[in-house]
């Protein structure tokens, strides 16, 4: 093969990554949005927006080991009352119909009447449905000493 066909085929799939690449890029970006949403909403405490960005069989691990149903999930958010929350940094990873946020969320407020203040590291699982992210699962380990 002679040079200038090998600098077309090169060229050529180069044309043909690039659609792929920026596709895998604006699925993560949409994965950020949707946990920006899910984040926002806990914020206002509301839970009507939660009910469509949270799957039917959501489950959250909060970082005491406690285990909730969405609709648990729910009513604990709906007695909740946050100042803050704060997103400081998140990751996105994406397999096939499955994305993975990971990140740092600064909380302060009250949490199902209980008065937080603290960094957590958490782990939200995604599955896509009917072309929308759905939160799957949600997981949060204290990063600080506070009890």
């Amino acid at each position: 093969m002679n040079k200038r066909a090998a600098a077309l085929i090169a060229i050529i799939s180069l044309f043909q990554v690039t659609p792929a690449f920026a596709q895998h890029a604006a699925q993560k970006n949409a994965l950020l949005d949707v946990e920006r949403k899910w984040v926002q909403a806990v914020k206002d405490r509301d839970t009507d927006a939660l009910d469509r960005i949270l799957s039917n069989d959501f489950v959250f691990t909060d970082q005491d080991g406690h285990v909730m149903d969405k609709q648990q999930y729910l009513d604990g958010i709906a007695d909740s009352d946050f100042e803050a929350l704060d997103l400081v940094q998140m990751t996105p990873t994406i397999s096939g119909k499955s994305g993975v946020v990971t990140g740092i969320l600064h909380e302060q407020g009250t949490f199902m009447g209980s008065l937080v203040g603290r960094d957590l590291r958490f782990t939200d699982m995604f599955v896509k449905h009917h072309r929308r992210w759905l939160g799957l699962a949600s997981q949060g380990s204290r990063l600080d000493s506070q009890p």
